[in-house]
């Protein structure tokens, strides 16, 4: 195959995620043609088709990814303001503001309460969303008890559905509907970071919906799930579930808020105290700012 700038454009155009410019052409390229290689590729840099990619070593391009249509926002109908804020446990929706779409982020230590809470948005917020899922990876034998005890009373069948996932959640998002994730789970282990990329395909899939994830974070007063800050950077609202020495009582803060409703009150100081019961029943015990 002679090698053109149109292969190599048409070659690269295929080709998904970043490549060195040695395995161009699927590496057919010979040793004698490097430098015309070289020169192809400097010319597709500067006709915009690819660009070096980040945090990668010299030779390491990505095919330059063109802007979507324009959002013409300033037509079409306007969305039901009473559909677009979820409402939250212990009267948080009267605090904050959901836009949409939106990711919300829920950390929690082991068993402190982050699946109550889930499971209690899920039930409070049926009746707003014509697409509503859950999507669990571990639980499924406890669901149903806990489902059938809470308050409202769920109708059955319920308006949401019920599936079993570990992974790759973004596959099968509601762009318009209310998805509840618990929990997600850092893709490499050995790099707890690497959570903010399914959280930023899970976001990146949303329409007017909204997302809420469930994540583990480390026992103790951080917020963030593990995986740190970038855990938070797509979040709408990011919450957090601390244990404490008390059996069953737990509390819940506010470590990111996009849109606040309340302005005479510090929001990222506010701790609710809480008690679960049956792993489905929330009664507050009470509110303070700290």
């Amino acid at each position: 195959m002679e090698l053109t700038k149109d292969v190599l454009k048409n070659w690269w155009i295929q080709t998904t995620g970043e490549a060195h410019y040695k395995t161009a052409l699927d590496g057919r390229t010979n040793v004698d043609s490097l430098d015309k290689l070289r020169k192809l590729i400097y010319e597709l840099v500067q006709d915009g088709v690819i660009a070096h990619a980040h945090n990668k070593k010299d030779g390491y391009y990505r095919l330059v990814e063109k802007a979507e249509g324009e959002i013409i926002w300033w037509e079409g109908d306007d969305i039901d303001d009473s559909k677009v804020n979820l409402i939250l446990p212990f009267g948080l929706h009267k605090a904050v503001y959901i836009p949409r779409p939106a990711l919300v982020t829920i950390s929690g230590d082991t068993n402190a309460g982050k699946t109550a809470i889930a499971d209690n948005i899920l039930n409070y917020n049926q009746e707003k969303f014509d697409d509503i899922q859950i999507l669990m990876c571990e639980g499924m034998d406890l669901f149903r008890g806990k489902m059938m005890i809470a308050q409202p009373k769920c109708p059955i069948p319920p308006k949401f559905h019920t599936f079993k996932r570990k992974k790759n959640f973004e596959d099968v998002i509601y762009p318009n509907g209310l998805n509840i994730i618990d929990y997600l789970r850092p893709p490499n282990s050995e790099s707890l970071m690497s959570i903010g990329t399914p959280l930023e395909a899970i976001a990146a899939k949303l329409d007017t919906g909204i997302a809420v994830v469930c994540m583990q974070k480390p026992r103790g007063e951080r917020g963030d799930a593990f995986g740190g800050i970038v855990t938070q950077w797509d979040a709408a609202l990011s919450m957090s579930i601390h244990s404490t020495s008390e059996q069953y009582v737990s509390y819940l803060k506010l470590n990111k808020i996009k849109k606040a409703l309340i302005f005479d009150r510090d929001l990222y100081k506010l701790k609710i105290r809480f008690k679960i019961d049956f792993g489905i029943k929330l009664t507050e015990i009470e509110k303070i700012y700290e």
